[in-house]
Order: structure tokens, then C-alpha cells, then sequence
């Protein structure tokens, strides 16, 4: 398995080429300061404008609970980042340390901060939400099955976890890994449990609750009309 490496993107890039100026003296230390924070100016905007692209492609919204609080740690394969990034390292690779949060670039102005929450958080929404199920349809809330509310779909939570973009040196393409997950509650009749369970509400509907996720690559290119998504790979799914 190849090595996991924190030296791709320009802040890290920066931070290599820095080493030989300052063993010669060749530049003084507030001019490098002066770089490294335009430089770090610079990836916080490329990173916001390629996490607004996932939001679209991907149709997310800004529902609660819908984004982690801190960034994922799911390495780029270093086979993607040869590709897409142009790397000639032989080693996954992840973006260095980042103060930002994903509040930051997904919501600037904190006008959806309750759309992004902890693990523990979403849980304890997900537990209040199925507290609060009830048999039969919900007002608005159309019923299939002839009208019945056996297998309506009735409650859904989804959460996406994102790592810092990973972009090249000259911040024209970028590499993020994305993990989609969901959970989703619904009714089935007795007459449609499979799994002997028992466990029916008095009006004769089981409260089924499944879990899924699915963890994607997501690569992207910088054009005229924006960035635009040149690769998206299904790493693993879960059930």
C-alpha cells in the first residue's frame, strides 16, 4: 500500500520550494509569510467554488445535519492523482492541515450552520425524528399503495462527509473524496414483514429503518464556464 502523503496541494508545494530559499537566506521571512498567506487566500477560493460544483452535481441541499463538521481524512489513490493531478509521487495523497471548516466554505455567511453537525448530533435528530413517526400519512404527504400508508416512504436523513479538495500546483484540476450516506425509515404491513419481527404499531405498520452509503472519487477541471467534473468513481458502497 503506498504511502499517505500531505504535499500536493500549492500550500504544500509552497512549502518545499521555501526550504532551499531559506537555508540560502535568499529571502527574508516576512516575504515568505506574505506568499504563504496568498497562497492560502487562494486555495480557500478554488476549494469554495469546487465545493459549490459537488453541491450542484450532486443536487445536495442544505438540509439539517446534511454535512460533517470537520473534513474527512480519505486519501486521493495516488493512481487518480497521477491522472487527474499530474503527481509523480508514489503515494496516496491528502490536502495539508486546514484551518477552514466545511461550515466555512459551504455556508460563508452562517446563514445554514444547522446543516452541518457532529455524528453524535445527527444520531440524536434521527432517534427524535423516528420518536415522532406516526401511523398513516403525514399532512402534504401523498400515500401510495392505493392510499394506504403501508410502505410509504415517510422519513429520510442524509449526511455527506467531504475531504479538502486535493488541487494541482497550478489550481486548474482537483480531486475530492465524497461519503453520500442515508437513513431511511418506512411502513410495511404485517402482511409484507420478512423478517418476523413483530414489532407493529397499533395500527398494524412496522417502523423499517435501513442505512446505506456509498464513498466517491470526484475529479474536476477548471474551464471557461467553471469547474466542471471529468471523473466520478464509486469507490465502495455500504448496506
Amino acid at each position: 500500500m503506498p504511502p499517505t502523503l500531505r504535499i500536493v496541494t500549492g500550500l504544500a508545494v509552497l512549502g518545499l520550494t521555501l526550504q532551499p530559499a531559506r537555508l540560502a537566506g535568499a529571502k527574508p521571512r516576512e516575504d515568505e509569510a506574505s506568499r504563504y498567506e496568498r497562497l492560502a487566500a487562494r486555495t480557500k477560493r478554488a476549494a469554495q467554488e469546487v465545493l459549490k460544483a459537488v453541491l450542484r452535481d450532486d443536487r445536495i441541499k442544505l438540509t439539517p445535519c446534511q454535512f460533517t463538521t470537520q473534513w474527512s481524512s480519505d486519501p486521493v489513490g495516488f493512481e487518480v492523482a497521477h491522472e487527474y493531478l499530474g503527481s509523480h509521487l508514489h503515494a496516496d495523497l491528502v490536502a495539508p492541515h486546514s484551518s477552514t471548516q466545511p461550515s466555512d466554505l459551504i455556508d460563508p455567511d452562517g446563514k445554514m450552520r444547522g446543516s452541518f453537525c457532529a455524528d453524535n448530533h445527527a444520531d440524536a435528530l434521527w432517534r427524535q425524528m423516528v420518536a415522532d413517526f406516526r401511523s398513516g400519512a403525514r399532512e402534504g404527504e401523498p400515500d401510495v399503495y392505493n392510499g394506504k400508508p403501508n410502505g410509504t416512504y415517510r422519513l429520510s436523513l442524509e449526511r455527506t462527509d467531504m475531504a479538502m479538495p486535493v488541487f494541482n500546483q497550478t489550481f486548474t484540476a482537483a480531486v475530492i473524496k465524497v461519503y453520500r450516506s442515508g437513513t431511511e425509515a418506512w411502513r410495511i404491513s404485517k402482511d409484507d414483514d420478512r423478517t418476523g419481527s413483530g414489532k407493529f404499531d397499533k395500527n398494524g405498520h412496522y417502523k423499517h429503518v435501513s442505512n446505506s452509503g456509498t464513498r466517491y472519487t470526484y475529479a474536476y477541471r477548471l474551464t471557461k464556464s467553471g469547474w466542471k467534473r471529468v471523473l466520478e468513481r464509486e469507490d465502495a458502497y455500504f448496506d
